[in-house]
């Protein structure tokens, strides 16, 4: 089979599973939402994160502050199942937080492939981070020893704290113990994903500042394309636990201190510092999962460094342009066909002139066809190395559903960047993608890392459903709606409720289909229905049973089960104790016995029952 399409000169890959969380949002459809809705995430710093008084100079004078009190926050990173995932609490309570959400958010994005998870172990399956850094080993292992350091004078006299033991300044910080070193390494962010699914592609972290995750992309790609793997799964991670990056950034200038993040906007003044995971799975046309579902065909990409240029923290246009010339000849397009633009847009002033150059450059005015250019940084904040991959996929959804979504915090249009007479629109509210009756939707993904680097990626509207993908007609279905917990299956079933509400006409077999995809969890609720306003009404049913608390019977209703594995701690646990050599010996017991009151008591009530009468020793 001819790996190519249409006349691109590369083979195209499918973006076949996608997940994510974003501040705001802890999936994808909840993103999509917020997206449709044009809502910030941005607001106060979490306590819990840190307290930031400390750091915080509105002026921004004073050394080590930042003179903002504002970022864009994941909820419940802290929210962690281990067990499901072969680990055990003791080594993940000293295990990065980035490294625990990878986990989970891949879980969901290859169940929305289309991928079981016993049929997928052991393939050669590639795995791809963009993670660049570890604020959780600053936490756990560089405070600790600093604060000995502190303690020592060795960063200077410290005359007030002569009297104050070292460790009581961290107390509240885990000591380091032997998984701590890769619980907190950035290779492991990948290695683990490999372990936890049994995975055997190439498995690797890749560091490109703030294009990590498209770079990661690039070598997804790349070995895709050589057959070094069968599937890959890209990822980008990034969060911010110090305020290390806060501090930084706002020293060079790049954040906002208006605390709203505007690109393409007049008065925009920098990026408000976001944070998210984002994973996609892609695979070739000849290792499409069989029950899966394309989100988006990547046609082409484009990846390079600026080389020698001005400073490694500026922007260059020639560099932006080579890389978007490079993704358009890879996937054989031709600039007029792109429609979309989910831009870097990181609006800084220098930013975002030189990248609407690069991009005006590259992709000309197309007379009364507009093209359109956007950025979730308005929505999420910079979410530094996730940045790219989270950018990816909103991009993909715009492709799927042909909406783009509006694009907050445009006031008045930056009058420099000449957006309207270079062709370029920008969604002020959702908005349909011009109809195209000869070719699919065509839209380009860009991000830029500091040190130069660049990368461009191109993707292209999914086709028809392909034979494979279409559902014989049947009677009645099962819809089984899984969920790690009670409320995860309400938060579920209201979704479906809301899709359903707001497409009447959906497939039944397509969602019966979609949803069996899901991997079981342990806990689930069970609908046999044959008509969609019969689900409907069924679905309502049992939610008013699940937020009613209590316990729940097996059997909800006509046609609804429900069905809850014992929590482990609740099955009970059997114990197994094999005598070795010498087990005769007098007194062998004596020193356990009397060392430990459990097991004198055990004792006891074994000899007890020996001498109670009817008992044959």
């Amino acid at each position: 089979m001819d790996a190519r399409r249409g006349n691109g000169p590369s083979e195209p890959l499918a973006v076949v599973g996608m997940a994510c969380q974003v501040p705001g949002a802890g999936d994808v459809r909840s993103f999509w939402q917020m997206l449709l809705r044009g809502e910030s995430a941005v607001g106060q710093i979490p306590r819990e994160r840190w307290e930031h008084g400390p750091f915080f100079d509105p002026e921004g004078k004073r050394p080590n502050t930042t003179y903002t009190d504002v970022m864009a926050a994941v909820s419940g990173i802290d929210r962690f199942d281990p067990l499901s995932f072969g680990i055990s609490p003791r080594q993940a309570e000293v295990m990065d937080p980035q490294h625990r959400i990878l986990l989970t958010t891949t879980r969901e994005a290859l169940e929305d492939a289309g991928f079981d998870q016993q049929s997928f172990a052991g393939r050669r399956v590639g795995v791809y981070v963009g993670i660049s850094t570890s604020d959780f080993r600053e936490v756990v292992v560089s405070a600790p020893l600093r604060g000995v350091q502190l303690g020592a004078g060795e960063f200077g006299d410290s005359p007030n704290l002569a009297d104050i033991d070292s460790r009581a300044l961290t107390a509240d910080v885990p000591v380091v113990r032997p998984f701590t070193m890769p619980g907190s390494l950035l290779n492991m962010s990948a290695a683990m994903i490999s372990r936890a699914f049994n995975l055997r592609g190439p498995s690797m972290a890749v560091d490109a500042a703030c294009a990590s995750s498209l770079v990661a992309l690039n070598n997804a790609v790349l070995a895709l394309r050589s057959r070094q793997c069968e599937v890959a799964i890209v990822a980008g991670v990034h969060l911010n636990l110090v305020p290390d990056s806060l501090v930084m950034f706002s020293k060079i200038g790049a954040v906002s201190k208006s605390g709203v993040c505007a690109p393409f906007d007049a008065g925009a003044d920098g990026f408000v510092l976001g944070e998210g995971a984002g994973v996609i799975v892609l695979a070739r046309e000849d290792t499409l999962p069989a029950r899966g579902e394309v989100h988006a065909w990547l046609r082409g990409v484009g990846c390079n460094n600026d080389g020698a240029g001005a400073g490694p923290m500026e922007p260059q246009a020639a560099g932006q342009r080579a890389a978007i010339e490079f993704a358009l000849a890879d996937g054989g397009l031709q600039s007029g066909q792109i429609d979309y633009v989910e831009a870097h847009g990181t609006a800084t002033p220098v930013g975002d002139a030189v990248e609407v150059e690069s991009l005006s450059s590259c992709l000309p005015h197309r007379g009364d066809l507009p093209r359109y250019l956007g950025s979730a940084k308005a929505n999420v904040g910079h979410a530094m190395s996730a940045a790219g991959i989270i950018g990816l996929i909103k991009t993909a959804l715009v492709l799927r559903t042909g909406v783009i979504p509006p694009q907050p915090n445009i006031r008045e249009r930056r009058d420099g960047l000449n957006l309207e007479a270079r062709g370029w629109r920008i969604a002020q509210s959702a908005t349909t993608l011009p109809e195209m009756l000869t070719r699919p939707h065509v839209a380009g993904v860009s991000a830029f890392g500091f040190g130069g680097t660049n990368v461009h990626v191109l993707l292209e509207a999914p086709g028809p459903t392909t034979a494979q993908n279409v559902v014989a007609p049947c009677d009645s279905w099962v819809i089984p709606i899984r969920g790690d917990n009670v409320r995860d299956v309400e938060v579920r079933c209201q979704y479906l409720l809301d899709d359903i509400d707001a497409t009447p006409d959906l497939d039944l077999g397509q969602v019966a289909r979609t949803l069996s995809r899901r991997e079981d969890r342990g806990v689930e609720l069970l609908i046999v229905t044959g008509s969609i306003l019969e689900l409907h009404e069924h679905l309502r049913a049992a939610l008013a049973v699940l937020k009613a608390g209590g316990e729940i019977p097996v059997r909800i209703g006509e046609d609804v089960w429900f069905r809850a594995a014992r929590p482990a701690s609740e099955v009970p646990r059997v114990c197994f104790l094999f005598t070795g050599q010498g087990a005769q010996n007098v007194n062998e017991l004596a020193s356990l016995k009397n060392a430990v009151p459990e097991v004198n008591a055990t004792v006891e009530r074994l000899v007890t029952a020996a001498d109670s009468p009817g008992c044959s020793t």
